[in-house]
């Protein structure tokens, strides 16, 4: 029994002696915002495809404004205006009432929406609701995006651990 503990222990010792090597330089982060970047940039795709294939007008046209993005600590997901189309946040995340020219008296009778209904703030990633067709990229292909993370956990291990 002593010497399947002392064969442990050494074991250990290699184990955690490998982990501090993938601090020294901080090349670990790197390659983990590189896993995070292909995370975020991978389920983006995900969301430009399907509201390439069933969404509004406002949200086909504005596709290109879903970006996926990612660093050493979280891989994220978002749209963002501008780019020739400033109507992209309401067109994914919706809106209350209507903004701009279309807020004007001339329009108060026309029954017809600018945006989507408002997905409101209180949505969990991945869960119900959330933005049109971003939240849906998530939350059916969470076991795509498990997998990029594993491989990339893995290849990312496999530098600290050749064995």
């Amino acid at each position: 029994m002593a010497k399947r503990s002392a064969a442990a222990g050494s074991e250990l010792s290699v184990f955690a002696g490998q982990l501090r090597q993938l601090g020294n330089d901080g090349a670990w982060l790197i390659e983990l915002a590189k896993v995070h970047k292909q995370v975020g940039e991978r389920t983006a795709e995900w969301a430009r495809y399907g509201a390439a294939g069933g969404g509004t007008r406002q949200q086909q046209t504005a596709i290109d404004r879903i970006k996926g993005r990612g660093d050493a600590t979280k891989a994220t997901i978002g749209v963002s205006a501008g780019g020739g189309t400033p109507y992209a946040l309401g067109a994914f995340y919706g809106g209350k009432k209507r903004t701009g020219w279309f807020g004007g008296d001339r329009y108060v009778a026309s029954t017809s929406r600018q945006f989507p209904v408002w997905v409101g703030a209180s949505w969990e990633a991945g869960g119900p609701g959330g933005p049109y067709f971003v939240n849906a990229a998530i939350r059916d292909n969470i076991d795509d995006i498990l997998d990029f993370y594993r491989k990339g956990i893995d290849k990312l291990a496999s530098r600290a651990f050749p064995d």
